[in-house]
C-alpha cells in the first residue's frame, strides 16, 4: 500500500515509467495502473507527521510484539535496506533483458538474471565463449567486466548494448 500525502503526481508517473519495458522479458505478474490522488485533496491541512504518527499508532495497537518507531535511526536504517542491492535485485524473479539492434528483430544480447544475478549471456543468439564468474551481480560494473574480456565484434556488441542501457557514456 502506497499513500501519497502531497506528491507531485507528474514526478511520480515519470518515476515509475520503465524505459527498459520493452527490453524486460519476464513470467512475473505484470503492474496494474491504479488512480491515485493526494491525501491534501481531502483534507488540505494533512501533514506526513500526521500520517506517520497515525499510521504507527495504529499499527503498534494492533501489535503489541512488534512495535514500530519513527525515531531518525529507525527510519533511516529502513531507507538503506530498501535502496539496497538485495533488495532492489536479489528479490526480483527471473527475467531476461534483450536488446535488439534498431528496426532489426533478432535480439543482440540477451542476459538471464536469476534473483539479481547473471546466468547466462549471448550475444547474436551465441553463447559468450567464457564462463561468468559465480554470483555475478546484475550490476554495470559486471557488464563492464565482462565487455572487457571479450574480443571483436563480441565487445563490440556488449559496448554498444550498455550504452543503449546508458550503463557506460
Amino acid at each position: 500500500c502506497t499513500l501519497l500525502v502531497n506528491a507531485d503526481r507528474k514526478n511520480l508517473s515519470k518515476a515509475l515509467k520503465n524505459p527498459y519495458a520493452e527490453s524486460i522479458h519476464t513470467n512475473a505478474t505484470k503492474s496494474v495502473r491504479s488512480p491515485v490522488d493526494n491525501l491534501v485533496t481531502a483534507s488540505s491541512s494533512v501533514t506526513v507527521q500526521q500520517v506517520q504518527e497515525a499510521l504507527a499508532l495504529q499499527f503498534n495497537a494492533q501489535n503489541q510484539n512488534n512495535q514500530l518507531s519513527l525515531d531518525e535511526k529507525s527510519i533511516q536504517k529502513h531507507a538503506s535496506e530498501f535502496q539496497s542491492w538485495d533488495w532492489l535485485y536479489a528479490k526480483t524473479p527471473k527475467f531476461s533483458l534483450v536488446l535488439n539492434n534498431d528496426g532489426d528483430k533478432s535480439p543482440i544480447l540477451k542476459v538471464d538474471i536469476v534473483k539479481g544475478v547473471i546466468q547466462s549471456i549471448l550475444i547474436d543468439e551465441k553463447p559468450i565463449d567464457f564462463e561468468i564468474k559465480k554470483g555475478m551481480k546484475f550490476e554495470a560494473r559486471s557488464f563492464l567486466d565482462i565487455a572487457q574480456r571479450l574480443r571483436g565484434d563480441e565487445k563490440e556488441a556488449m559496448l554498444a548494448s550498455l550504452q543503449k542501457l546508458q550503463l557506460i557514456v
